[in-house]
């Protein structure tokens, strides 16, 4: 059984929206779309771990924002003293723009599936979640660039079933699943940026448990690998 998408990631945009208009302008929206696969590892309270789970294919959604750490055409149009000074130092003005930060609001589906003494179970976590990161861009050729970010979200389980044989069980009642999820990790990108305020990329990410989520003495974590294709959108400055 799987979740409609609608709700959930319609309050992530509302949120992400509401924080972006706090900003000066100059930001990149991003949204961006792909399968996940997640590697669910349990461990016991004499260390081992389960091993007759595989991944199973789920879906990623995130949209978000991106802003570059000096805005040089915002701010060499104000006659302030931070202008100047960035004005006068043209190499340290030009490395900045290639660093950014950025906020997104993302949809996360964690999926597994195994067979244990000929039984077949699955588990089906469905969590939304806020990320901030901060990344770097190296150009190469004329209209690509190279991407690599770092990054750490919270998230929250907003549907999730395991599944044993015929028998279907809730997952928000489970407390190694709806606790409070924090990862961390990285991502890789190509970006092909057909105008200004155009781009299309394809990236790889992967995040992994900071956190291990304890319940009748064993551990869960996550680590969670996307190969997701998106676009980039920066609106014409006034």
């Amino acid at each position: 059984m799987s979740v409609s998408l609608r709700q959930p990631i319609g309050l992530l945009a509302l949120f992400i929206l509401s924080i972006s208009c706090q900003i000066a302008s100059g930001q990149t929206w991003i949204l961006q779309t792909g399968p996940q696969y997640t590697d669910y590892k349990f461990i016991n309270s004499t260390g081992l771990s389960l091993d007759d789970l595989k991944s199973s294919p789920g879906q990623f959604l995130q949209i978000g924002f991106q802003k570059s750490l000096l805005d040089t055409t915002t701010l060499m149009s104000k006659a302030t003293n931070r202008a100047v000074y960035f004005s006068s130092r043209p190499k340290l003005s030009k490395l900045l723009t290639y660093f950014a930060f950025g906020i997104d609001g993302n949809f996360n589906q964690f999926n597994t599936v195994g067979d244990a003494r000929q039984v077949n179970f699955a588990y089906q976590a469905d969590y939304a979640g806020i990320a901030g990161n901060m990344s770097a861009r190296i150009p190469i050729l004329k209209t690509f660039s190279f991407q690599i970010q770092g990054k750490i979200q919270g998230l929250k389980l907003i549907h999730g079933t395991q599944t044993i044989g015929s028998q279907h069980i809730n997952l928000i009642t489970d407390n190694q699943f709806n606790g409070t999820q924090i990862m961390g990790g990285y991502s890789l990108s190509i970006h092909k940026h057909i105008d200004k305020s155009v781009g299309v990329f394809m990236q790889y990410n992967h995040m992994q448990s900071l956190n291990e989520n304890k319940a009748n003495n064993t551990l869960l974590t996550f680590n969670a690998s996307t190969y997701s294709i998106g676009i980039s959108l920066t609106p014409k400055q006034q």
